[in-house]
């Protein structure tokens, strides 16, 4: 008893397959998690079934919970998911690594007056541009648009500013703690 078993051969290989990591949760209010979470080692070497080792596109680890992380780099072993029937992991847990930053916030502040810097006679084509700057949000709220002077410099550029012409000059904008 039984009276018959059903066998069928099949050939154990065994191959390289990437490790994926889910992400739970969210960091503490006004942080944000900077890039993907990064696991060491980056894939696990199964070995089974062809059959089976052939749909095989990626092994899972157990979610990584960033609820409630501060600001800093942050690691955590992870286990990977069980494995199919009749298949092995080389490895059973990874390190997952993740980054919490201050959350970046856009900002535009619109029609600003192009100065030129080291002429008297001068103007600007286009004459006002809007400046877009990212930061932190308090580091954008702090900046006064009154206070942003965006400028060309010719004689900086290499220009002869002694003949009258024409120029392509980049605008600069130069603020503290964010990007322009």
């Amino acid at each position: 008893y039984p009276a018959s078993v059903e066998a069928r051969w099949e050939d154990i290989v065994q191959k390289d397959v990437p490790i994926q990591v889910a992400r739970t949760g969210d960091p503490v209010p006004g942080l944000t998690v900077k890039g993907a979470v990064l696991v060491q080692p980056t894939q696990v070497t199964v070995r089974g079934p062809k059959s089976t080792l052939n749909v095989m596109q990626l092994v899972r680890t157990t979610p990584y919970d960033v609820a409630g992380l501060s600001e800093g780099v942050h690691k955590r072993q992870l286990t990977l998911d069980r494995p199919p029937p009749l298949v092995s992991y080389d490895i059973d847990s990874v390190l997952a690594t993740v980054e919490i930053a201050r959350a970046l916030v856009p900002k535009e502040l619109p029609k600003l007056k192009v100065q030129i810097v080291g002429i008297l006679r001068a103007s600007a084509q286009p004459g006002t541009v809007t400046v877009k700057i990212t930061g932190t949000a308090e580091d954008v709220n702090a900046i006064d648009p009154e206070a942003v002077v965006p400028r060309v410099e010719p004689k900086a550029a290499g220009l002869d500013v002694s003949k009258p012409g024409n120029a392509y000059l980049d605008v600069l904008v130069d603020l503290p703690k964010v990007t322009v």
